[in-house]
């Protein structure tokens, strides 16, 4: 009779997602924040009480907006962050990834390669907001660190990974 050895445990085998990869899901996703800002601007939800008259194009009125000292940004300035908070939290804690991330073939895993919850989609989300607050670094952290995480990640404990993980047992 032969002894047989306990089979060792399956590993994670995961490709965390290429800089360019996530950068790209990220502007389709800002694009899309951007899109729900404006049309929440032109509804009137976060327009300031007072605007200067629209006269000329685009440009010379974004810079009559800015130069103007009466028109206050304070309700954008909170409503923009929440709402890229919101859209990264439901979305991760349903899908698993962004409508960017989607189109890039990226999802958003825990350790153990199932898609984060809403607890973890949440932390990614304020570690995101946070990161993206302090200049980008939280952000930019990703495209020099060893393990390719962001700060994001790390709060949260998830990672961004490049198609789906797969479990690999150990060579016996």
């Amino acid at each position: 009779m032969t002894a047989s050895r306990p089979s060792a445990a399956p590993t994670l085998e995961v490709k965390a997602a290429p800089f360019y990869r996530r950068l790209l899901a990220d502007l389709i996703d800002l694009a899309l924040i951007a899109a729900a800002t404006w049309w929440l601007w032109k509804g009137g939800h976060i327009t300031p009480p007072t605007l200067p008259e629209q006269r000329f194009d685009w440009i010379d009125y974004t810079a009559d907006l800015l130069a103007d000292p009466r028109v206050h940004f304070g309700r954008a300035v909170v409503v923009v962050p929440a709402l890229g908070l919101l859209y990264g939290t439901v979305l991760h804690t349903l899908l698993g990834r962004t409508l960017g991330e989607l189109v890039m073939n990226l999802r958003l895993v825990d350790g153990s390669g199932r898609t984060a919850g809403p607890f973890r989609s949440l932390l990614h989300g304020l570690g995101t907001t946070v990161g993206a607050l302090a200049l980008l670094l939280g952000y930019l952290w990703g495209a020099v660190d060893h393990r390719r995480q962001t700060l994001a990640e790390y709060v949260s404990g998830t990672l961004l990974v490049a198609g789906r993980p797969r479990s690999r047992r150990p060579p016996t």
